[in-house]
């Protein structure tokens, strides 16, 4: 019965039609692969407990205000901060530098606008800022966002999907990834900065669905920490032995003068 259950889908079907050694090295392999997202975090879980360069629980989902997320990182300073390992970056990290300035403001970014223009003020999506930006894409580059080549398919593809969020955080509140079987290395991502600013990094569109839908607080992942930030809490707040959830609640709480 326990190698009936391993031999699931053809390639392990193929697999285990082979040697002794070419089959559990295969097999350790599909193990290894399939799990590394959870061996990952476990790693930098157990390595932050000692590392100063790596907050405490690194990969804690924790909850911030949503009207606290009024500024987005420069991405092209950030990217030489943390590694990824596949489509997941590494969290949880204190770094030191100007990775946190030059900073954008969230609420000009088309995704805000488009948002407000259609659930705010109930605007068709032909009469948002998607559709300029959408043509403008097409002509530039001969296909719109996503590869979409005209906008009824970029309708269908992604503004159907703004639609069908919108309307289930109306009815059911904005969840975790994990509560609708989504994958944890998926949630909103932030940055703090030195002075405990909340610089959106990933997540843009969600963000933004949950301003002008007026949520107060979103799941978030911490990815970098500005180490003066963190100097800070260890100086004026006398904390010790940090995680994500004891580091954030001082920007949560609104105890940062």
């Amino acid at each position: 019965m326990k190698n009936e259950q391993i031999r699931t889908g053809k390639y392990e079907q193929h697999i285990w039609e082979q040697g002794f050694l070419k089959r559990n090295f295969e097999l350790g392999k599909i193990f290894v692969k399939r799990n590394m997202l959870r061996i990952y975090k476990t790693y930098y879980n157990i390595r932050s407990l000692n590392d100063p360069f790596i907050m405490g629980n690194p990969y804690e989902i924790v909850y911030v205000p949503v009207k606290k997320i009024n500024t987005s990182v420069d991405r092209s300073k950030t990217n030489s901060v943390y590694t990824r390992h596949g489509i997941m970056r590494q969290q949880g990290i204190i770094a030191g530098g100007d990775w946190d300035l030059g900073t954008k403001d969230f609420h000009k970014f088309n995704a805000f606008t488009a948002f407000r223009q259609r659930f705010i003020e109930g605007k068709e999506w032909e009469d948002t800022v998607y559709k300029k930006e959408f043509h403008e894409r097409l002509s530039k580059k001969g296909f719109g966002r996503a590869g979409c080549r005209n906008w009824d398919e970029f309708k269908d593809m992604h503004l159907k999907r703004w639609e069908i969020m919108s309307r289930d955080i109306k009815k059911n509140g904005f969840k975790k990834q994990g509560d609708f079987g989504g994958k944890p290395e998926y949630e909103v991502e932030i940055c703090v900065s030195r002075t405990g600013e909340i610089l959106h990094l990933s997540g843009k569109h969600r963000i933004a669905m949950a301003k002008v839908l007026e949520i107060k607080e979103i799941p978030v992942l911490v990815s970098i920490w500005h180490k003066n930030y963190v100097e800070l809490l260890k100086d004026s707040f006398k904390m010790e032995k940090l995680t994500t959830q004891k580091a954030i609640t001082p920007i949560s709480q609104g105890k940062l003068t």
